[in-house]
C-alpha cells in the first residue's frame, strides 16, 4: 500500500509541475540598410513591403542610420519598395522570406527627381 502512495504522490507532482513548451517561431523577417550612392545613411526613406500572393503591405521607414526592420513577417513572396524625397524609387520583386529566417535586402538609392 505504501507504494501505491508513493506512486499516487509523484504522479499527482508531476501532474502539477508547469510543463515545458518549446517556441515555434512562425514567422520570418526583413531586415537592411537605406544609402544614397556615396554610402551614407538615407533617413526616414519609406520601405514599404507587399506580401505577393494576398497583396498585404507594411510600411516603416529608415532609422538615423538607414536601417529598418520588418519583424513577424509571415512567408512567402514579397515586393520591397523604397522611396525618398530626391531619390528614384527602388523596387525589388520576389524576396522570399521564410519562417525563423531573417531576410536582408540593402538598398542603395539613386539620386533622382
Amino acid at each position: 500500500m505504501k507504494r501505491y502512495r508513493g506512486g499516487a504522490v509523484w504522479g499527482l507532482v508531476l501532474a502539477l509541475s508547469p510543463s515545458v513548451a518549446s517556441a515555434q517561431v512562425l514567422y520570418g523577417s526583413i531586415v537592411g540598410n537605406v544609402n544614397d550612392p556615396s554610402g551614407a545613411a538615407v533617413v526616414r526613406a519609406s520601405v514599404t513591403i507587399t506580401h505577393q500572393q494576398t497583396n498585404q503591405a507594411r510600411q516603416t521607414t529608415s532609422n538615423e542610420s538607414g536601417a529598418y526592420e520588418f519583424s513577424t513577417v509571415p512567408s512567402g513572396g514579397y515586393t520591397v519598395l523604397v522611396t525618398a524625397p530626391g531619390f528614384t524609387s527602388f523596387t525589388q520583386n520576389q524576396v522570399l522570406v521564410a519562417i525563423n529566417n531573417v531576410t536582408r535586402v540593402d538598398v542603395t538609392l539613386k539620386v533622382g527627381a
